[in-house]
């Protein structure tokens, strides 16, 4: 028995001379080994695009824009009418010296009397004149819309711009907007009201 337990007590004396130490095991690098990347601040910046010359990089607010007639209004070889789209009709003239400008009944064709813009003015829209004379569209009085003879003048001057709703026509002398009453044509306040919207119709000359 003492035999078995010495000769035990020399093979644990053996183990353990064979087991290396802490010393020799391999450490494994801190964190202070780890290689660091690159801050943001050190990554490399793209240049931007470039901003060509004369041109704002920031586009212009619409509402600093001049009034953008639609395409159609600005051909030359085609005339219009403008159709109301409170009911239907379009804007005609009436009685024998065809002074007075009313909304037909239901009525949109060439038969009636067409127009276009003309001799355009910076700031203060076109003129819109007949084809059938030397007529325009005139603010009369305090509201009242006619026709007189092309003068040029302010109170002839318009513009025709495109809302989502539809066309909206401007009196470049007070900033009213012409509207629809009854059949008659006159300028308001701008309100966007159906009454004030109108669409159109374009023919070849």
């Amino acid at each position: 028995m003492y035999r078995i337990l010495e000769a035990l007590a020399a093979l644990l004396a053996m183990l353990a001379t064979s087991i290396p130490g802490l010393s020799d095991v391999p450490v494994l690098p801190g964190p202070s080994d780890v290689p660091v990347l690159p801050a943001p601040s050190d990554v490399p910046v793209l240049p931007g695009p470039p901003v060509l010359p004369g041109l704002d990089a920031t586009p212009p607010s619409p509402d600093t824009d001049q009034p953008v007639v639609p395409p159609l209004f600005q051909q030359a070889d085609l005339s219009f009418l403008l159709a109301s789209l409170d009911g239907g009709g379009c804007v005609s003239t009436s009685g024998k010296s065809g002074r007075f400008l009313v909304v037909t009944r239901n009525l949109c064709e060439d038969t009636l009397p067409l127009w276009k813009l003309a001799d355009p003015e910076e700031g203060a829209g076109h003129l819109i004149r007949g084809t059938r004379g030397d007529v325009c569209w005139a603010v009369d009085g305090a509201s009242k819309v006619v026709t007189s003879p092309c003068a040029g003048g302010l109170d002839q001057r318009w513009t025709i711009e495109q809302s989502p709703s539809g066309l909206v026509v401007t009196a470049a002398l007070d900033g009213r907007c012409l509207e629809r009453r009854g059949r008659s044509l006159a300028v308001g306040p701008c309100t966007g009201a159906t009454n004030q919207l109108w669409g159109s119709y374009h023919y070849p000359d």
